[in-house]
This record gives C-alpha cells, sequence and structure tokens, in this order.
C-alpha cells in the first residue's frame, strides 16, 4: 500500500522564524494547546544513493491560534509555498529522529529539492506530522 498522495496546494502556509531546534519545535508541539503549526523546511541533494539535508527554516505559523483566511505577514517570513507536491501524512512521534529517517525515502521518490516536515495540532487528539516534497515537471 502506498502511503504517499499527490497534494496540489492552492495557497502558500507563512511561517515566522523560530530559534528553536528540531527537538525543541516538537517539544513545543507537545506541551502546547490547539492550534499549534509548525513548519522544518531542508534543502535535499542527492549524492548517487545517499541523500543530504540541510535545514534551511524552522518557524511557527504566524496565525497557529486563528483560523482567519491565510494573508501575507508584514514580519521576516518564509512559506510553505503554492505548488505540487508528494504528500504523507503521520501521527506525530515523540521523537524528531523518527520523522527524519523517513526524508530520504520521500526524496528519492518526488525529485525535489525543497522538503517540509510540518507539525499541526488541530486538537488534542489529531497531532500529526506531514511531509511535503515538491514534485517536479
Amino acid at each position: 500500500m502506498d502511503r504517499y498522495l499527490s497534494l496540489t496546494l492552492e495557497n502558500p502556509l507563512y511561517y515566522l522564524p523560530s530559534k528553536e531546534s528540531e527537538e525543541g519545535i516538537l517539544s513545543l508541539f507537545w506541551d502546547s494547546e490547539p492550534i499549534f503549526d509548525a513548519l522544518i523546511e531542508y534543502k535535499a541533494e542527492v549524492k548517487e544513493e545517499l541523500v543530504d539535508l540541510a535545514q534551511l527554516n524552522l518557524g511557527i505559523h504566524y496565525k497557529a491560534h486563528t483560523l482567519d483566511r491565510e494573508e501575507e505577514p508584514e514580519e521576516e517570513h518564509f512559506a510553505l509555498r503554492k505548488g505540487r507536491y508528494l504528500f504523507m501524512q503521520l501521527p506525530a512521534p515523540e521523537s524528531f529522529k523518527d520523522l527524519k529517517r523517513l526524508l530520504p525515502s520521500l526524496v528519492l521518490r518526488s525529485g525535489g529539492e525543497r522538503i517540509y516536515i510540518r507539525l499541526f495540532k488541530e486538537n488534542r487528539f489529531e497531532c500529526v506530522a506531514q511531509f511535503f516534497s515538491e514534485l517536479r515537471g
């Protein structure tokens, strides 16, 4: 069974940079009230059969506690841009190491150079990790 989907994101999602580490943002995620939305952006480079990942950005959604219509913030920000992605969603784990080990297969399947992990807590019982990889072509 294939757990990847093709997803088209119609509107970008904007995030404000955070100084937290990956494990720190995961800890904030578990300790926070709903709605919590964080994104980690990576640049992926494939060298032969190995995938090298470099973290580019880590941030928290600038309107994580509202459900208002998405609009670009005035502060410095980065975005999960609109476009086509290879997408996968799993229950959020306790350790960030468990998330990162899934990234190389996503990169190799999509051929994308940008990889994103979104941590999203809609309510107490819906805590997910979402993986996005840009689809080429």
